[in-house]
């Protein structure tokens, strides 16, 4: 099954990041695009998410199911969901949450990217404005850096993508140099949300 089946740094200090705001999830409905092992959805029910709905693929559903299960997680469900599909019928998210994604060698972004506007799409039809958080490990490719192509399809869509200061980030996710692993993000829309308003809402 593939990535799916793994816990990358990502999602272990994305997990650590929100730790220091629970208040953030706390009541909230969670979305978790391409949840893979389920390990940040689970994080998010122990934060006090009312509700967690991880998505993936097929393939990966049965060890996603089984981690909840042992997980004793009543509130999330398991949902097979392949980015660029319609939302999910009844789920009505307040946070979306997505970790280590950005792997352009197996999986193009476009997808991705388009799952995101759909999502964000749908909870602000409903007067909801989605707070979106993002974790991607730096990885180094030879002809692009995904980060970079990520944060530009982002923009052609309307988000404004602004990356947590590394004061939030957790010490075990830091090399000696003080380089971090990993990046978290969070995404606003641009003429479609109140900025100000989503930032003070969504911090960090």
């Amino acid at each position: 099954i593939g990535t799916g089946s793994a816990v990358w740094p990502a999602a272990g200090g994305r997990s650590k990041c929100l730790e220091k705001h629970e208040d953030i999830l706390r009541d909230q409905v969670v979305l978790d695009l391409g949840s893979g092992t389920g390990i940040l959805g689970i994080a998010a029910n122990i934060m006090g998410a009312s509700k967690v709905v991880c998505t993936d693929v097929e393939e990966v559903q049965e060890l996603l199911k089984e981690n909840i299960h042992t997980a004793g997680a009543d509130a999330i469900t398991a949902e097979v969901y392949y980015w660029g599909q319609d939302p999910l019928p009844g789920v009505h998210t307040n946070v979306i949450l997505v970790s280590d994604c950005l792997l352009p060698k197996l999986y193009p972004m476009e997808p991705l990217i388009k799952a995101l506007d759909i999502w964000i799409s749908a909870s602000l039809s409903t007067g909801v404005v989605p707070c979106v958080y993002m974790s991607t490990e730096h990885r180094i490719y030879p002809y692009s850096d995904p980060w970079e192509r990520f944060k530009l399809l982002a923009s052609m869509k309307g988000f404004q993508v602004d990356v947590i200061p590394s004061a939030e980030y957790d010490q075990a996710y830091t090399l000696d140099d003080d380089v971090q692993v990993c990046t978290y993000s969070k995404l606003a829309v641009h003429g479609r949300t109140d900025l100000e308003d989503y930032k003070g809402r969504c911090s960090p």
